[in-house]
């Protein structure tokens, strides 16, 4: 009996030592930080760039962590620590010993994070992150030493990356990292991107780099050249085509846009790669002005149910959820509007952050908000832009609103019904959201000039806004 159970308790013991064996450990220093938290989380997928948590940890007093995870393969990481970020690559049941460097004083406190620098400490030359530093590396004095003006007006440039190319491909020919293999195709790939005589043509790329290889969904190398390289896709197709494609969405069916791209030469051959484009062309059309909305939402929601392959039920789904919702990091809906016979849309406001605000002259707590609103704006009105889309239920003419609360920023008059009330997803008043320069969100809600619960207020962020380096 005593037989059995030590037989039993060895073969438990050796399961647990198993299934330890099967994560990945991360621990290391986090400089200037000897509190707070540490969170892993993978990419879900790069259409999206949604991420999901699959690791936590504390910081301990003296600024050390450690952290653990479940095995999800070789890819790329994002892991934060506190209010700083940085992005990392992991391989199966490896340990990683870090420094994480705080950030660094002269630059601002960024509302969306801080992105910092690390360093490993005994990185093995067989474990992903060595190879991907010295590949890149080696492409980055490939180019120093090569892509100067003269060797790209004289075809020079050709042959050196066509002899850089052998002599890759000669050092790493016994490398069996399949992880590694790709990235470093596809490294060479944004190489033949560049802009040089004698430089593939579209279809060349197509025919060389897409075409014979399988989809490498976390990748992130491989999934940043298959997005270039596919985006804006309808631009490529012919007039007939796209009319096919168009009646094709107005009828909602994924099998209808499938079959309307058969026959488009960078999609015909693939249905994997056709329906992981056909997903991105609906964020690209989503916010199209010639394509409708609801059936492109419509499209998705099939493609989260009956996708044909199992990945992009996910990717679809996600799609949707990145179009809908206003989340920091997805682009802000587009509006439009017409004052003073000035029309004016999302375009016009890029190249600089912009605090946008609503308000309904029928609540009160509403209208009191714009005297602090005020305040921000003379502090602030110089590095971003500000906005206010008020519902006016009153008599009074714009005019005299905004000579009664002295407001001497942009403020424009809506329907309480007006398409962007729904767009932003505005559900009381008064409600604020913050857009990046590129146009995309960086918090909605948005904290506003009165303080909330936790005594913030929106003057933080812009303060930092404030500060960047223009």
């Amino acid at each position: 009996m005593k037989y059995i159970l030590s037989l039993i308790s060895l073969v438990l013991l050796g399961s647990i030592t198993h299934l330890q064996a099967q994560e990945v450990y991360i621990e290391g220093y986090a400089q200037n930080m000897p509190s707070g938290t540490v969170e892993v989380y993978e990419i879900v997928d790069y259409l999206t760039r949604y991420e999901r948590k699959i690791g936590s940890g504390n910081i301990s007093a003296d600024s050390t962590f450690n952290v653990s995870f479940p095995n999800i393969g070789t890819q790329k990481i994002k892991v934060k620590i506190n209010n700083n970020y940085f992005y990392t690559y992991v391989q199966p049941n490896a340990k990683y010993d870090l420094y994480v460097k705080d950030k660094s004083p002269y630059n601002p406190e960024r509302p969306e994070g801080n992105l910092v620098e690390y360093f490993f400490g005994g990185l093995p030359e067989t474990d992903i992150n060595y190879k991907i530093i010295e590949y890149d590396e080696e492409i980055l004095d490939f180019l120093r030493n090569n892509f100067r003006r003269t060797d790209v007006r004289a075809r020079e440039f050709m042959y050196k990356l066509d002899t850089f190319n052998i002599e890759i491909r000669e050092k790493y020919k016994n490398d069996t990292s399949s992880y590694f293999e790709v990235y470093r195709r596809y490294g060479l790939a944004s190489l033949d991107d560049l802009s040089f005589i004698g430089a593939s043509n579209r279809l060349q790329k197509f025919d060389f780099y897409l075409k014979p290889y399988t989809v490498s969904y976390t990748n992130d190398r491989y999934m940043e050249y298959f997005l270039n390289f596919y985006e804006n896709f309808h631009y490529n197709l012919s007039r007939t085509k796209e009319q096919v494609f168009y009646n094709a969405l107005l009828q909602s069916s994924p099998t209808l846009l499938m079959n309307a791209l058969g026959n488009v030469y960078e999609v015909k051959h693939n249905l994997r790669v056709r329906e992981l484009v056909l997903i991105n062309m609906m964020s690209d059309l989503y916010y199209n002005v010639d394509y409708p909305q609801v059936p492109i939402l419509n499209v998705l929601d099939s493609l989260a149910g009956f996708a044909l392959f199992e990945e992009h039920k996910e990717i679809a789904k996600n799609m949707r959820k990145r179009l809908t919702e206003l989340k920091p990091g997805v682009r802000s809906p587009n509006f439009e509007f017409t004052q003073n016979d000035i029309t004016k849309q999302k375009g016009d406001y890029l190249g600089k952050y912009h605090y946008v605000s609503f308000v309904n002259t029928d609540i009160k707590n509403s209208m009191a908000e714009l005297e602090l609103l005020r305040a921000l704006y003379l502090k602030y009105g110089g590095t971003t832009q500000f906005t206010t889309f008020i519902v006016n239920n009153s008599n009074q003419s714009v005019e005299k609103l905004k000579k009664k609360y002295d407001i001497q920023w942009e403020i424009v008059e809506i329907k309480k019904d007006d398409d962007i009330i729904h767009d932003f997803q505005i559900q009381t008043f008064p409600q604020y959201v913050l857009i990046d320069i590129h146009g995309y969100i960086v918090a909605a809600p948005a904290l506003g000039p009165k303080p909330n619960g936790e005594y913030k207020t929106i003057e933080r962020q812009l303060h930092a806004i404030s500060r960047l380096k223009p």
